[in-house]
């Protein structure tokens, strides 16, 4: 980590996300691969030691010589049948970040520039999982458009992204009802905006967009059981589970981050499907 923060720097797509998913898709294409969209996968099969394929929702059967998941550890076991303890594998630590639009972002001159932004308001930063929806007290400040070599038009709007730590089972209280979970993503885009405030001013006030994600968003988008952008504290570096020709790619194999995850998938391919 320390290598990443200060040696190597951090990276991002010159493009936006969108532009680099559609790189892989054309790519994915040319491989003669096929995509399923609004597939969900009801179960895997397995018999005698092996696994035989998925069957989706729909009830249609998928054969296959291999399944790679990248469901998370709790959900390829809760998908197989693969007698696990899983409260233990699923991950503590999720977030809530927002996204603000600022047309005209005018920082302090000691945080102009800058590209991150560690901060806690407090001497000692706790990082564990708040009590309340979020902990504004500490988080990270994310200025995507300062990367170097991110040429950015005069009239685009500056994108402030801030995270902060959330407790999920607030946050799953809170999506039973949806009005609830309108409040309480505004209540928490205030408090970390007026927390935000005292490092970069009234940042917030001129935003002509702002939204944030959940952990319930984090949840439905990866299927990370309880959130956990960063997966099981408990990683299979292997990616092995026990079915032979079923594996585990992601954050829950190893590697962190979009990137990372990418990396892990490449790299159990490479490993166990084509090595």
């Amino acid at each position: 980590m320390f290598r990443a923060l200060f040696l190597e720097g951090f990276f991002r797509p010159e493009g936006t996300i969108k532009d680099l998913i559609d790189m892989l898709l054309e790519q994915y294409d040319q491989f003669e691969g096929e995509l399923r969209f609004r597939a969900p996968v009801a179960a895997i099969m397995n018999k005698d030691g092996k696994v035989q394929g998925v069957r989706l929702h729909n009830g249609e059967e998928i054969t296959a010589d291999a399944v790679l998941s990248t469901v998370g550890i709790p959900g390829t076991a809760q998908l197989s049948g693969w007698p696990l303890d899983i409260d233990q594998y699923i991950g503590k630590m999720t977030f809530m970040e927002t996204i603000s639009m600022i047309p005209e972002l005018e920082l302090p001159p000691e945080r102009s520039g800058r590209t991150i932004l560690f901060y806690s308001l407090k001497d000692q930063l706790s990082y564990h999982r708040p009590v309340e929806p979020i902990d504004a007290s500490w988080g990270v400040i994310c200025f995507p458009d300062n990367f170097q070599g991110i040429e950015r038009r005069n009239d685009a709007p500056t994108q402030v992204r801030v995270t902060n730590a959330a407790n999920y089972e607030l946050w799953q209280q809170a999506a039973a009802d949806k009005e609830q979970y309108r409040h309480v993503k505004e209540v928490c885009g205030r408090q970390s905006a007026a927390a935000v405030s005292k490092i970069l001013g009234r940042y917030s006030q001129d935003a002509v967009f702002q939204d944030s994600f959940t952990p319930m968003t984090i949840e439905r988008f990866t299927e990370k059981c309880g959130g956990a952008v960063y997966g099981s504290p408990i990683k299979i570096k292997s990616g092995r589970t026990p079915w032979s020709n079923l594996f585990i790619a992601g954050t829950d194999q190893g590697y962190l981050g979009i990137v990372g995850s990418m990396l892990s998938g490449v790299t159990i391919v490479n490993q166990h499907l084509l090595g």
